[in-house]
């Protein structure tokens, strides 16, 4: 699943270097306690496991802005043009015409490219979609200025589900007891938190994690 975090940074420099540092502890791989198990097999044949875990992890990837791009300014990456590209699939004309597309169309006229197009259940039908035909937006968003933004700009309402400050204190809207994931106390609220801890100065970051 992929989780929205905000991490505050002092200076607005090496910010990728930064970032990377803050959220390394936390990497789920990372070898920091070496545990031992033992189980018995169908034969009655000991074995014994030995491997590494990281309790504080929470993560196995990670980017800036990502899915939760935006999120600080209202910034809308599907209508930048920088992340659209020629679609694949229907290379760039907006109608799939391989085997399984002219058999699609041939059922529904309508049909353009399950890729690049858009099917409206209500009416339905298919169309291009907001974008110019046989354009698609990219999977990987190109990195947005305004996810990198002072703290005194920051909006009240801006919400994360981690939130990182002063490199190490680290809260979560909800943590693993081992059993199942339960509600903390942080609520979600950065700007709050950020009253809360004196921090006036400095940068939030938007990141994108994935565990």
């Amino acid at each position: 699943m992929h989780f929205h975090a905000e991490i505050w940074i002092p200076i607005k420099e090496d910010v990728d270097k930064q970032i990377s540092g803050i959220m390394d502890p936390y990497w789920e791989e990372r070898q920091v306690l070496k545990q031992t198990e033992e189980w018995i097999d169908d034969n009655n044949r000991k074995h014994i496991e030995i491997f590494w875990t990281n309790p504080n992890g929470f993560w196995d990837w990670f980017e800036i802005g990502g899915r939760w791009t935006g999120d600080h300014d209202g910034y809308n990456p599907r209508t930048d043009r920088r992340n659209w590209e020629k679609c694949s699939l229907c290379e760039g004309t907006g109608y799939r015409n391989d085997k399984l597309g002219k058999a699609e169309r041939e059922r529904d006229p309508t049909y353009t490219c399950n890729a690049c197009g858009e099917y409206d259940h209500e009416k339905k039908q298919w169309s291009h979609g907001n974008l110019p035909a046989g354009m698609r937006v990219a999977w990987n968003y190109k990195r947005h200025d305004g996810d990198i933004m002072p703290v005194k700009e920051i909006s009240d309402d801006l919400q994360c589900y981690t939130l990182i400050l002063n490199g190490k204190d680290v809260y979560h809207r909800k943590e693993w007891n081992g059993k199942t994931f339960e509600k903390t106390a942080f609520d979600g609220m950065v700007k709050q938190k950020l009253d809360e801890m004196d921090i006036t100065d400095g940068y939030m970051v938007t990141v994108d994690y994935h565990c």
